[in-house]
């Protein structure tokens, strides 16, 4: 029964009238679920007991109620791609003491997957400050590009904005750090250029951010290494085969620990301790006088060199007895 006074069981109803409203509701939200506002059937008249059923009637079938047997629902999407989808809805209530049925009035909806714009900002620093005597490799902490909005996933670079004198490593991360060798109060200092790029389809989205690198080895080098050898002449005179010559000595001023390292440049004659900052020279020979010549290379711990050569002369006379 569709108007007039319900009967049953002697009782007398009003006649049922049903209404949905709003007549539209719509939900947006960056997120693939998107839920819409809500939408309510009164029912006037009929027996007071009643049971909903919203099914759609029209549009996207991704569209779902939320609550389809409640009197009041709202209405949802799952997976949405970026866009918009709509669809009609109508609620039949049934009055569960006279049995009469009647839908409502169309509710129509429409869900919507917003994008916001991408944006990009970052964490981590860029500078960083060591100290050495030597030359070092510097290297920051790190910077980390943190996207917001758009779509994910995200793809990052890194690259220099300014001249490239540094090295950007892991530029196809979010988080790259930056490294240049640098020797005792050296420094560097440049701008890159972060980029992050979403998966909105069918064109991404870009959007960038510029942060500043400095890179300082603060330390004070140590004074030049200098080598000098004291005497820078030996010689020997012998009636023996053997002829060995006094000892020369290699002192290092500036520089930090040494290491020496003696080689036979021309001449004759063995080394007789050649990694010692102290030798001699050996050479076994017939009568008469020969000469060589030697250099001692000496290192420091910081890789810097310098050299000095000593010069031999070994003689051998014949004993007449």
């Amino acid at each position: 029964m569709s108007s007039g006074a319900c009967m049953m069981m002697g009782n007398a109803y009003p006649p049922m009238s049903v209404a949905s409203a709003p007549s539209s509701v719509s939900g947006s939200d960056s997120g693939s679920t998107v839920t819409s506002n809500s939408a309510t059937t009164t029912v006037t008249g009929g027996s007071g007991s009643f049971s909903h059923s919203w099914a759609q009637v029209s549009g996207d079938a991704s569209i779902d109620p939320v609550s389809a047997s409640a009197a009041t629902t709202t209405f949802q999407a799952s997976g949405m791609s970026p866009g918009g989808i709509s669809g009609g809805f109508v609620d039949t209530v049934t009055d569960l003491i006279t049995g009469q049925v009647l839908p409502s009035n169309t509710v129509n909806v429409y869900l919507e997957r917003s994008n916001p714009p991408l944006s990009v900002s970052t964490s981590g620093s860029g500078v960083k400050t060591q100290t050495s005597s030597g030359t070092i490799t510097v290297t920051s902490d790190g910077v980390t590009l943190v996207p917001a909005g758009g779509v994910p996933p995200y793809s990052y670079s890194h690259a220099h904005l300014t001249a490239n004198d540094f090295s950007i490593n892991s530029a196809g991360s979010a988080a790259s750090t930056h490294s240049r060798s640098l020797g005792p109060g050296g420094g560097v200092s440049g701008t890159v250029r972060g980029t992050v790029t979403d998966s909105l389809s069918p064109t991404p989205q870009t959007a960038f951010v510029d942060y500043g690198v400095v890179l300082i080895n603060d330390g004070t080098a140590p004074p030049p290494l200098e080598a000098t050898a004291d005497p820078t002449y030996v010689s020997a005179l012998a009636t023996e085969a053997t002829v060995t010559t006094d000892s020369t000595s290699v002192s290092v001023t500036g520089g930090t620990a040494a290491s020496h390292a003696w080689v036979r440049l021309s001449g004759v004659g063995s080394i007789n301790s050649p990694s010692s900052a102290t030798t001699t020279f050996t050479h076994v020979m017939a009568p008469g006088t020969e000469y060589g010549t030697f250099q001692c290379t000496v290192t420091d711990t910081l890789g810097r060199t310098d050299t000095v050569i000593v010069s031999a002369e070994f003689a051998r006379f014949e004993f007449i007895p």
